[in-house]
C-alpha cells in the first residue's frame, strides 16, 4: 500500500512540474510552485527528484531520445515521402508525439539555461542529415554551394510546421489530419526539386 502511495505522489509532482514548465521557462519555476500545484510539501519532491535540473531532465529527455532515435533509425533509409507520399511509420510516429506535445515543448521551447537548450537545433540537423541522405544527386534547380543551407530550411521548415499544429489543435482526430495535410503538402513540394 505505501508503494502504491509513493509512486501516486511522484506521478503527482511530475505531472504539475510538466504543467509549471509547459507554462514557464526553467529559470521561473520554483520548486515551491510545483509542489503547491502537486499539493504536497516541497521538501517531499526532493525525496523523488535530486533537484530541478534532475525533475526537468526527468520530463524532457525521454521524448528528446525517442525523437533522435527515431531520425537515427533511417540512417540511409529511403523515405518513400520524398517521392510524394509520407509513410504511414513516419506518420504514426508524428501523430505518437503529440501525446507528449507538452514535454516537446518544454524541450523545444523553455529549456534555455539548460543542458537541451541546443535540443531543437540539433533535431533540425538530425532531420537535416537524413534529408540530405535522401536527396543528395537527386536535387535540381539549386546551385550546388546552396545545397547544405536548402537542406537545413527543408528540415526546420518541416520540424516547426509539425510542431505548430500540437500548439494549436487539442483534438487529437484533427491534429493527426492536419499532420498528413501538412507531410503530403510538405513532400510534394520537394518533388519540385527533385531530378
Amino acid at each position: 500500500m505505501s508503494q502504491v502511495l509513493k509512486e501516486e505522489v511522484k506521478k503527482r509532482i511530475y505531472y504539475a512540474a510538466i504543467e509549471e514548465f509547459y507554462a514557464h521557462n526553467y529559470y521561473l519555476v520554483k520548486m515551491k510552485d510545483i509542489a503547491e500545484r502537486a499539493g504536497v510539501p516541497t521538501g517531499l519532491i526532493y525525496s523523488y527528484y535530486e533537484n530541478k535540473k534532475d525533475l526537468f531532465k526527468t520530463i524532457v529527455e525521454p521524448v528528446f531520445q525517442e525523437i533522435k532515435k527515431f531520425l537515427d533509425s533511417k540512417g540511409n533509409a529511403k523515405i518513400k515521402g520524398f517521392d510524394g507520399v509520407i509513410r504511414e511509420e513516419e506518420l504514426d510516429f508524428m501523430v505518437e508525439l503529440y501525446h507528449k506535445r507538452k514535454q516537446l515543448f518544454i524541450l523545444i521551447d523553455k529549456s534555455e539555461g539548460t543542458e537541451f537548450e541546443d535540443a531543437k537545433e540539433e533535431l533540425i540537423l538530425l532531420l537535416e542529415k537524413h534529408i540530405r541522405e535522401n536527396l543528395t544527386g537527386r536535387v535540381k534547380k539549386v546551385d550546388d554551394r546552396h545545397l547544405g543551407f536548402f537542406y537545413h530550411i527543408l528540415a526546420g521548415a518541416f520540424l516547426e510546421r509539425i510542431f505548430e499544429v500540437f500548439r494549436h489543435y487539442e483534438n487529437y482526430r484533427e491534429a493527426k489530419k492536419m499532420i498528413k495535410l501538412i507531410s503530403q503538402q510538405h513532400f510534394y513540394g520537394i518533388q519540385y526539386f527533385i531530378k
